[in-house]
């Protein structure tokens, strides 16, 4: 209880005097009785104080229209037991007795580097988030980045608190090309509540190459491995194929969205093949282009390079099937097919020279439009538009 009286210069009680009185804390986050009237020259405040935040000296402070203000004797509040694994972000701070228990602005992060100092910091606190420096707690970390590399083993128990520097590394970087705060970690510790960091803006890593997808293949962004998951979308000879998406990424997949400029396409498996456009410009670190592989009966793939920065990729291969069968090509002596090249009519090389009444080899091969055999069984005559005999 609070009780307050009113006084004549001696401290004698003065039943007389009635006047509203008003109670304050000296600290924003002291919760304090509703202002009321004397009676009799006294007032008790059932409810009293609640002092929120733990320290000593604690104090409130009386004031009434016309009379001196009169400020109680300090006391010391301590911090009730353990309730909270508290989580503070770099750039926070702790604030006992508020709503949240933390104040400041979160610092960004780098996909791949690990939070540097002040680093993270875990508290146990009660529920009014005051410090239990005597709690012995082991915690556990969670977060929304699949990929985020968090504290292990002997560095999860602790009293009191904690500061985890260079042990927490975020790796998927915040999506979009004016990304907001949209990764967390979480804390938890047996018997006590979790809490939930403040989100914090991941941003991506230095450019370092090109990340190339086919269709039917997705994404994995902070990845440290491959960076993406899926098989390529079947694919047929003569076909477009598409969309073949090429990003300007990080060491672990980000897209760098500052990267603006033009892409060439290549492929060192099929010598004829044919881009929906030689270049392709990055707008924001991304960009797309289409792909009509003319050699089938293999595996496929295509290769992008940014040469004004050094940076390239590769895509996954993908086997490419001959299409439907249309024509068929006759190989005369030394000639070999050429799948895919239409100029020459699907063959290379010189027949040599043929002799009279004597056997000269010749080949026939079923194939698409393209020249790629065909796998299937016909019959076929050959007959000859030079020699009758």
């Amino acid at each position: 209880d609070v009780v307050v009286y009113a006084c004549d210069p001696y401290f004698n009680v003065v039943s007389t005097y009635n006047p509203m009185v008003t109670i304050t804390g000296h600290n924003q986050f002291d919760v304090v009785p509703a202002p009321a009237m004397l009676v009799n020259g006294t007032k008790t405040f059932p409810a009293g104080v609640t002092f929120k935040a733990s320290g000593s000296g604690r104090k409130v402070t009386v004031t009434a229209a016309g009379y001196s203000a009169s400020t109680g004797t300090g006391v010391t509040i301590v911090p009730d037991t353990a309730k909270i694994a508290h989580i503070l972000m770099p750039g926070e701070t702790n604030v006992p007795g508020s709503a949240t228990g933390r104040t400041g602005t979160v610092a960004d992060q780098t996909a791949g580097i690990a939070i540097p100092t002040p680093g993270v910091t875990v508290m146990a606190v009660d529920q009014f988030w005051n410090l239990v420096s005597t709690a012995a707690i082991t915690v556990g970390f969670t977060s929304n980045d699949t990929y985020a590399v968090k504290p292990t083993g002997a560095a999860l128990t602790f009293t009191g608190s904690k500061v985890y520097t260079d042990a927490i590394t975020l790796r998927t970087a915040s999506a979009g090309v004016a990304p907001v705060a949209d990764k967390w970690l979480k804390v938890t510790a047996g018997g006590l509540s979790s809490d939930t960091a403040t989100s914090v803006r991941v941003l991506p890593n230095t450019p370092t190459k090109l990340q190339v997808l086919l269709p039917g293949e997705t994404a994995l962004r902070g990845d440290p491995t491959v960076g993406k998951t899926g098989n390529p979308a079947a694919n047929t000879a003569g076909n477009v194929y598409q969309p073949v998406s090429v990003y300007a990424v990080d060491d672990l997949w980000n897209v760098v969205t500052t990267v603006n400029m033009n892409v060439d396409w290549t492929s060192v498996t099929d010598p004829y093949v044919a881009f929906g456009a030689a270049q392709t410009a990055l707008v924001n670190g991304a960009g797309s282009n289409s792909v009509t592989f003319k050699r089938g009966n293999q595996s496929n793939s295509v290769s992008a390079a940014a040469n004004s920065v050094g940076l390239s990729g590769i895509s996954s291969v993908v086997n490419t099937v001959p299409n439907t069968a249309t024509r068929l090509v006759v190989l005369m002596g030394n000639e070999q097919p050429d799948e895919g090249n239409q100029s020459d009519l699907g063959k290379t090389g010189v027949p040599g020279d043929a002799t009279v009444d004597t056997a000269y080899n010749c080949k026939v091969r079923v194939t698409d439009d393209w020249y790629n055999k065909v796998g299937m069984g016909t019959n076929a005559t050959l007959t000859s538009a030079t020699d009758g005999g």
